[in-house]
């Protein structure tokens, strides 16, 4: 059992970020395709199936095309009824073999970083990246995606749908253990509150109240509705790669040094520090700027394409 102050730790060989995945690949414009072309068949992102390719042979590649096609879809069910945020290219990882996983549980049961909330917000939706769509979208291909992936997905979905009275218990557990909410063991009324938020939770996540044909379309939908959002996501991993903080710091450091090294006074040391650390502040204002510009036009261009289709 974890708690404040005991966690569990598992190690996978083999796997690596998908930020440590497309370190050496060039940056690409937005798409211009349309959205269902993006999301089944996109042209310019081929990061997953590249590094598959180089650490499989061509008779064990199959395999783990296969497996990425199952893993993605387990772990993309999981992670949406467990209501799992801050999910970036650095809470995903891949195994040479072809698993996909899910890591940093810090943000669950619908909460999210700021920053995903402000980013998404910008493109009209809230954070839905269960899954890397394009990039995993072309490495599975037409057949895997029909006869695995959302097999696969459909069958995950009614198995955890079928266990919703023991999830229901455990998102009750998780509310009673946070710091943030009165220990319902000494209040009865603050355990009735914890107990119809994780009713409210579960019904939402698992609609039990909806036919098995209803919910398999139902999360199939949800899962396509990510591609929507992935735009969000693309800005937001770019803006964790540019590590602000990591770069103000490294600014201070560097010139502390030299100011030290030269024999100057502290004041000067400190007065080029903080213009390293603005300089480093206003390259990521820019690298922001037009982020944020980018993704703008390409919601935009996607509303007046579903428009023009409709």
């Amino acid at each position: 059992m974890t708690g404040p102050n005991t966690a569990i730790v598992e190690y996978v060989e083999g796997a690596k970020t998908l930020r440590d995945v497309r370190e050496g690949r060039g940056r690409h414009g937005p798409s211009k395709a349309p959205l269902s072309q993006r999301f089944l068949a996109p042209a310019d992102r081929s990061t997953l199936i590249s590094h598959l390719r180089q650490h499989n042979s061509s008779r064990d590649l199959p395999l783990a095309l296969a497996r990425l096609a199952c893993t993605s879809a387990v772990s993309a069910v999981l992670s949406f009824v467990a209501g799992l945020g801050d999910r970036h290219h650095e809470n995903f990882m891949a195994t040479a073999d072809g698993r996909l996983l899910h890591v940093d549980y810090g943000y669950a049961l619908g909460r999210e970083p700021l920053d995903s909330m402000l980013i998404h917000m910008l493109s009209g939706g809230r954070p839905a990246t269960l899954l890397q769509y394009e990039e995993l979208m072309e490495a599975l291909g037409p057949s895997l995606l029909k006869h695995v992936f959302w097999p696969t997905v459909r069958r995950a979905y009614h198995c955890v749908r079928r266990q919703a009275g023991l999830l229901t218990e455990l998102v009750f557990a998780a509310i009673t253990r946070d710091p943030s909410h009165r220990n319902p063991r000494g209040d009865a009324a603050a355990s009735q509150r914890a107990w119809a938020t994780a009713q409210a939770f579960v019904t939402r996540r698992c609609v039990p109240s909806m036919a098995e044909p209803a919910a398999e379309q139902f999360i199939e939908m949800l899962l396509r509705h990510c591609a929507r959002n992935e735009a969000g996501a693309r800005l937001r991993d770019g803006l964790k790669g540019l590590n602000l903080r990591e770069k103000a710091q490294q600014g201070v450091s560097r010139m502390c040094d030299v100011m030290f090294q030269q024999g100057r006074g502290a004041s000067s040391a400190v007065g080029l520090a903080a213009q390293e650390s603005t300089a480093a502040a206003s390259g990521v204002a820019v690298g922001l700027f037009r982020g944020v510009r980018a993704l703008l036009a390409e919601s935009g261009a996607t509303d007046e394409e579903e428009h023009t289709h409709d």
